[in-house]
């Protein structure tokens, strides 16, 4: 099973910037809808919504975001914030790209599960969240 606080801070010195990963501003990837058209009366028609990328979705995004705040506050010295932990654990699961529903799924089943732990079972070498952890590996990475 994936274990961040053994794996991580190896990967972390060949991560690059992944630009949007963590920054809960929405999906990147997605290009905005089209404003609607005037409508009898000129009333202006409401706006479109954003599409459909190809990257992870918000709630993909905000329960990395929630784990890695978790994370750093449990190991501080192991990343200097949590948008360096999204990044680094995105480029891991290959979240930065093409995210299948399977993935998205799983992996927002294990954040969830790993941000609502504390910080002496983070530290633990099992937990309750691995089954989860096994299943995001799975679907996401391939393992």
């Amino acid at each position: 099973m994936f274990k961040p606080k053994k794996v991580i801070p190896t990967l972390a010195a060949s991560v690059l910037a992944i630009a949007g990963c963590a920054s809960g501003d929405g999906d990147p990837g997605g290009t905005a809808g089209s404003g609607g058209s005037t409508g009898t009366g000129g009333s202006a028609g409401s706006g479109g919504t954003a599409g459909m990328g190809g990257g992870p979705t918000d709630g993909l995004t905000n329960a990395l975001n929630a784990f890695c705040l978790k994370y750093v506050e449990c190991f501080p010295n192991d990343y200097n914030n949590a948008d360096e932990c999204a990044a680094t654990i995105s480029q891991y699961y290959g979240l930065d790209g093409t995210v299948s529903a399977e993935c998205n799924s799983a992996a927002i089943s294990y954040f969830d599960c790993g941000a609502a732990l504390s910080c002496a079972e983070l530290d633990m070498e099992s937990t309750s969240c691995d089954p989860q952890g096994t299943a995001a590996e799975q679907a996401c990475v391939g393992i």
